[in-house]
């Protein structure tokens, strides 16, 4: 089996908003500058309004098996390097070297590469050579790194974000722990750049998730990086 080609599609919102739900929000690397509205807008994840999305790759063989992987929620950046810098790379060779191609394609980064959009491009086109794998042989790919490990996983919900309206944000938690869940993560939405005031509306995001679900629920936080050290102390404190 060969690759014969890698195909990728952008699949776009038509506004950042949408990424969330209504009224969501969260706090980002971006908010300890005290420009950043008027650099983000009504951004969401750090990214300007606007249109925002993911890359769909699909890397296509000479069998007609086809895997599929996708980059994580952002621009269109990752597609023309896997275009025009990695499927150069992997064409003709064989998805079952997944090891030596994912060697080949991090080292040929060097220039640009090593993290950021460069490493979700590889990462989305080793995903794909996995899927192409599992397909391959007929197994799930848990199987092809070694197996499960164990029967059940416990799960939390990671979908409260912050929002002006704090009934709404207690009936979602409640919700979710009605539908069993003993774990969830609220995202912070206040960062350095909006002072005293925005760290007490960070403490009233989370009062408002405990009192809704109670004592007995594990709750995690999650500043998005996009607090300082300072900021962070000051609200651990």
């Amino acid at each position: 089996m060969k690759i014969t080609r890698i195909e990728t599609l952008l699949i776009r919102a038509p506004d950042s908003s949408q990424v969330s739900g209504q009224g969501e929000f969260l706090v980002t690397p971006m908010h300890v500058f005290p420009d950043y509205r008027s650099v983000l807008g009504d951004g969401f994840v750090g990214l300007r309004g606007g249109p925002v999305g993911a890359v769909l790759v699909q890397v296509e063989t000479d069998e007609g098996l086809t895997g599929l992987a996708s980059t994580g929620v952002g621009n269109g950046a990752a597609a023309y390097i896997i275009e025009h810098c990695l499927q150069p790379i992997v064409l003709g060779a064989s998805p079952f070297d997944v090891e030596l191609l994912w060697e080949k394609m991090f080292r040929s980064s060097i220039n640009y590469g090593r993290k950021g959009v460069a490493i979700e491009a590889i990462s989305a086109v080793d995903i794909a050579l996995w899927d192409l794998m599992g397909k391959a042989l007929g197994q799930p790919v848990y199987n092809l790194l070694g197996g499960r490990t164990r029967d059940r996983i416990r799960v939390y919900a990671s979908r409260l974000y912050a929002r002006d309206d704090l009934d709404r944000l207690a009936q979602e938690a409640a919700a979710f722990r009605a539908r069993g869940f003993t774990a969830m993560k609220q995202r912070f939405g206040y960062g350095p750049a909006d002072g005293l005031e925005g760290m007490r509306k960070n403490l009233g995001l989370i009062r408002t998730v405990r009192e809704a679900v109670g004592p007995d629920v594990d709750l995690m936080a999650d500043a998005y990086m996009g607090w300082d050290v300072s900021y962070a102390i000051r609200m651990i404190r």
